[in-house]
């Protein structure tokens, strides 16, 4: 097999295990998945390190690479799922389980930029990272933060074949600047503001001039309207 099909080879398998890895472990390990309440704090980060298969600075392709982009208010942190949990063995002798972390949130839509989910009831989004089994240290990507509850962002999804959403990656939240207290203004205010904000006009543009460099395929978020 020459240099080029094992390179093609290995993007395919590449975006199965970025892109579409949470349902691999749904389907596999959902007996293993445990669930934690538990609000985030100043713990060290352990950095989640990943291959991707598009320039993550580049807002047109990433925009093409996911399902949705939109902006949303966070309403509440529902707590962490762990998905592909193991039991380990230090050097001492110690075991203890290790898994990969993701973060529930319940969310409230205020503007969609692709595609069209509901504005009117909050529902619950996937975020890849979150805080350790062993509650020590918060996994998250690289240049990835972990929202945090009444802030707002422009969250960057992938529809899942059980018409959830996963925002996962580098650059998958990005802040916009709203009212501290949302209550104060109208939505509709609120809306105005942050379709005015550079963050907005910069991932509006960047749907305007997308660029679907891989294909995949893709699933219908059950919060669609």
């Amino acid at each position: 097999m020459n240099s080029k099909k094992k390179f093609i080879l290995a993007s395919i398998l590449l975006i199965l295990l970025v892109v579409l890895g949470i349902n691999i472990l749904d389907n596999n390990n959902q007996s293993q998945s445990l669930t934690v309440s538990t609000s985030q704090n100043q713990l060290p980060i352990e950095p989640i390190r990943g291959s991707f298969v598009v320039d993550i600075d580049n807002k047109n392709e990433v925009v093409g690479l996911v399902d949705y982009v939109f902006v949303a208010r966070v309403v509440s942190e529902e707590g962490t799922i762990y998905k592909n949990v193991v039991t380990m063995e230090d050097e001492n002798g110690e075991t203890r389980e290790a898994g990969s972390a993701y973060t529930n949130y319940k969310i409230e839509v205020l503007d969609n930029i692709k595609g069209n989910l509901k504005k009117e009831e909050p529902f619950e989004i996937l975020k890849q990272g979150g805080i350790s089994l062993d509650k020590k240290t918060i996994q998250v990507f690289e240049d990835d933060y972990l929202p945090e509850v009444n802030n707002s962002y422009i969250f960057l999804g992938y529809g899942q074949e059980d018409g959830s959403i996963l925002i996962s990656g580098s650059n998958s939240n990005i802040l916009v600047n709203t009212p501290d207290s949302p209550n104060e203004q109208s939505l509709l205010s609120v809306e105005k503001e942050i379709t005015a904000s550079e963050e907005y006009k910069a991932y509006q543009d960047a749907f305007e001039n997308q660029v679907e460099i891989v294909q995949r395929e893709r699933f219908a978020s059950k919060f669609e309207e």
